[in-house]
């Protein structure tokens, strides 16, 4: 999600030990075992050791701090496993000895969740479409017509292709005008105006996907003029109280702090600076495209919801469930706020549909089978041995929990 001006290249690492003498622990909820076993069985019975054993032995390979998974059935019965550490003791010593410090011992961990960001702006589109405040069809200019930045192509770029990232716009994160270590504070109007900057757009809107954090600062911008509240308010208000998502957040932008329990998350900028801890950062320049907080139980009960008529109508929803684009690559595609993949990638036949995310020092991924539930998060963004297309390692995790809740 960030490009870094001082990130090094990793291709001369060959061999990164990885010692975790480590606590490495499963789990099943005992708040959350109570549902119907499946085919006789609980999860935990039928899958917690594969799953426990793909965690451990993907975070060794990967070579990440940490990791979480959580999986839950369409009863309610769910297992959750944990594996490495949630703070590191020496960072100068990663790269000789491994990711080492104090055990990861805690399911209940709050983390940064990244673009999973974005399906909670597309939500609050959603809603808004729903009280007739949005059309799909709505151009920008019809909602910021005043907007102090001169945005490109505003008056023929509509809402569904900031939704589906077919509106030509550039990344602001993939431009050099952002400050690194520490992230300073910004307002949105200084993200959009670098994008303006470095030529506002790469083709016109409509013409091809490309992922782009640029379009959901957009709709962050039309969220706060049509509510009148800051973007954190208006959805606190309108999703996160009504489904009682109470250790979720997203951050007033000044807000740098992580809330309690938490983990550490680390990332990587090239050999002069080293490995760095991120926890504490100030995310308002990814503001409504990747700044928000959570933990597993919420991503379990946002998941659904989202993939649901929960805060919207029956109509709402069957139009966004339909409106789904080609990314080109990875047996993908992309809605208006949420991704359709299959897996496995080398055989495609079980679809799942939700979000990922990473930020630096934290990647997410929270996923639905229909029949399952999936949430990992990994503390850091700098993977070195993902087998992932995306280079994101919590959709590693993902494929591999897929193949094993479906004998694939």
């Amino acid at each position: 999600m960030f490009s870094r001006k001082v990130r090094a290249s990793f291709s001369w690492i060959l061999v990164l030990l990885f010692s975790l003498s480590l606590l490495v622990i499963g789990c099943s909820d005992d708040d959350d075992d109570d549902g119907n076993p499946v085919s006789g069985q609980s999860l935990s019975e039928k899958f917690g050791a594969d799953l426990q054993t793909m965690l451990e032995e993907n975070v060794a390979s990967i070579v990440v701090p940490g990791a979480l998974l959580y999986v839950v059935d369409n009863t309610g019965d769910s297992w959750c496993g944990i594996t490495g550490i949630m703070e590191a003791d020496d960072l100068s010593s990663v790269m000789t000895d491994g990711w080492q410090g104090t055990a990861l011992d805690n399911t209940n961990i709050h983390t940064r969740i990244g673009s999973m960001t974005k399906t909670f702006t597309a939500e609050m589109m959603y809603i808004l479409m729903d009280n007739g405040d949005v059309s799909l069809d709505g151009v920008i200019d019809d909602y910021l017509p005043d907007y102090e930045v001169d945005i490109p192509n505003s008056d023929i770029i509509t809402i569904r292709n900031l939704l589906d990232m077919r509106s030509g716009l550039i990344c602001y994160t993939q431009l050099p005008d952002l400050e690194v270590l520490p992230f300073p504070q910004y307002e949105p109007s200084f993200l959009l105006q670098a994008v303006v900057n470095a030529g506002g757009t790469l083709n016109g809107p409509d013409e091809s996907f490309y992922y782009c954090n640029t379009n959901y600062v957009i709709l962050g911008l039309i969220i706060e003029e049509i509510t009148g509240m800051a973007a954190y308010e208006a959805i606190q208000q309108y999703i996160l109280t009504p489904l009682g998502m109470d250790n979720t957040q997203m951050p007033a932008p000044e807000d740098d702090e992580m809330p309690t329990p938490f983990w550490y998350g680390y990332s990587y900028f090239g050999e002069e600076i080293g490995w760095y801890d991120l926890t504490t950062q100030n995310v308002s320049w990814a503001w409504t495209a990747g700044n928000m907080i959570s933990d597993r139980h919420d991503m379990a009960t946002w998941i659904d919801a989202f993939l649901s008529p929960t805060l919207i109508s029956q109509e709402t929803f069957d139009i966004v469930m339909d409106e789904f684009v080609p990314v080109g690559a990875l047996n993908a595609e992309y809605g208006l706020g949420m991704f359709k993949i299959l897996y496995p990638q080398d055989n495609p036949v079980q679809e799942v549909v939700g979000h990922n995310g990473s930020l630096p020092g934290y990647q997410t991924g929270v996923f639905s089978t229909g029949d399952y539930r999936i949430i990992i998060f990994v503390n850091t963004d700098v993977p070195f041995n993902s087998e992932s297309a995306t280079g994101n390692s919590a959709d590693q995790f993902v494929e591999e929990a897929v193949k094993i809740l479906y004998d694939l």
